[in-house]
């Protein structure tokens, strides 16, 4: 897309946008790294000679650095998974085998993404990291039921097939209760489904997986190299442990503390329910990569040079915040956008949600000293604003009393930052009626009165 942009009558400049989107089976990291060795090459041949060409912003950065940070909180995530193991197990054959068996899980399920077409993003990758959490647990249980049985005596064969098969109904009762809970978030409908669905089936693609290995793996594993160890003498509970035997000897001694705690129970839970009203809901969580897009509606009729010294009143405004790194303002006709980008990093002094609401806060501030209709996110929504109402009727002075008196009343309510009406966008159109019957009888038709016309009403 090519925008033109002209400011004042003597400082002309003029701006070319150009937006690039890549090819279906191209990912937004490839189509970053791309178009950066093209502009590399046009600036090497001298094609922008005396112009200055600038990237303002590539998505698939913002793509690369959370696919890096998720994979990274994976990877630091599996690795405490394993010393919490070694920390409750003590035995380290334990958990080496438990350990091996996450990467196992997590190939099987990259397998199983493969061959049903799904690729790696943030969805994905999440869905793949809350499975890490999950899948050692099966493995644990199916390995802590084969060394029960090898205390038993039983030989290393017999007891992995006693202590598998004793654990595999309720492995698997558990497993299919949680895909049975993660799987209908998949099935909403609409945008927001199609989203929800990967999340959903990567979650059961890896549970499955962690099932198939802890009953096919695992058990292979404890029969050959998880020996057992002399008993010298039975250990002593540690602290934490003896004082739950207690406890939990204590409640159920009597019926009536048993019920006591039951109480206690469905109250906290029949209060959490209070709670739901006071959680924000939104359909989609805020993407925090460290940019924007603040829109900037004008007024009808609004001439470059009022333009102009918006921009520079924007600018103005967001030099001095800190982490606004850079900004750029994009004429659109009746509205300014504006770019912006912030700091990343050491850089940072607010987490994005501040930074973003300071932007906003600081861009109101200007509508009351220039033909500002309104200031909102232009990436939250198709409009910015979440709440719409239509008001219809034939009396045009009564719509625009009633619309005023709306936002008048809307804007006392607590939480309401901006309230505006579409009135305030009405302008006044003349109609110009053609008499067929003269253009005839001169010669003229309808484009060529209609091209006379416009030159006579734009001088």
């Amino acid at each position: 897309m090519i925008t033109r942009q002209t400011y004042g009558k003597t400082d002309r400049k003029i701006l070319i946008l150009v937006q690039i989107g890549g090819a279906p089976e191209t990912t937004q990291i490839e189509l970053a790294e791309s178009v950066r060795h093209a502009l590399d090459d046009i600036r090497d041949d001298d094609l922008v000679n005396g112009f200055t060409m600038n990237e303002i912003v590539a998505h698939g950065d913002f793509v690369n650095d959370s696919m890096y940070s998720v994979t990274k909180n994976i990877a630091i995530g599996g690795i405490i998974a394993v010393l919490v193991l070694l920390l409750f197990l003590r035995n380290f054959r334990a958990t080496v085998i438990i350990g091996v068996s996450i990467p196992t899980s997590i190939l099987l399920t990259m397998v199983s993404m493969w061959i049903g077409g799904y690729s790696l993003n943030m969805l994905t990758l999440v869905g793949l990291g809350l499975g890490i959490g999950m899948m050692v647990d099966s493995s644990i249980v199916v390995l802590e039921s084969i060394y029960k049985k090898k205390e038993q005596g039983l030989a290393g064969y017999e007891a992995a097939i006693q202590g598998t098969s004793e654990v595999a109904n309720a492995i698997i009762a558990s497993v299919l209760t949680t895909i049975a809970v993660f799987l209908p978030i998949g099935l909403i409908g609409g945008e927001t489904g199609k989203f929800m669905i990967i999340f959903s089936v990567v979650v059961a693609i890896t549970l499955i997986s962690s099932v198939f290995i802890a009953f096919t793996f695992i058990p292979a594993l404890a029969e050959r190299f998880m020996n057992m160890r002399k008993q010298k003498e039975k250990r002593r509970e540690s602290g934490g442990l003896g004082l739950y035997r207690n406890m939990l000897t204590w409640i159920i001694a009597k019926k009536a503390r048993s019920f006591f705690i039951i109480a206690l129970f469905l109250l906290a839970f029949v209060s959490s329910l209070f709670l739901v009203p006071k959680i924000p809901m939104n359909i989609m969580p805020d993407v925090f990569n460290r940019y924007t897009e603040i829109s900037v509606a004008l007024e009808n009729g609004t001439t470059d040079d009022e333009k102009q010294v918006i921009a520079k009143s924007i600018h103005q405004k967001l030099k001095p915040m800190k982490d606004v790194k850079a900004n750029y303002i994009i004429d659109q006709g009746n509205t300014l956008t504006s770019v912006i980008k912030m700091t990343s990093g050491d850089e940072i002094y607010y987490n994005q949600k501040e930074v973003t609401d300071n932007i906003l806060k600081g861009l109101r501030s200007l509508q009351g000293k220039h033909p500002i209709r309104s200031v909102h996110r232009a990436i939250s929504g198709s409009s910015g604003y979440p709440v719409q109402i239509t008001i219809r009727g034939e009396d045009f002075d009564k719509l625009k009393t009633i619309a005023k008196d709306m936002v008048t009343k809307t804007e006392t309510i607590d939480g309401v930052v901006e309230a505006s009406h579409s009135m305030e966008a009405t302008s006044t159109m003349q109609e110009i009626l053609l008499n067929e019957d003269e253009l005839e009888k001169y010669g003229i038709n309808k484009l060529e009165m209609k091209k006379l016309a416009r030159t006579i009403l734009a001088r």
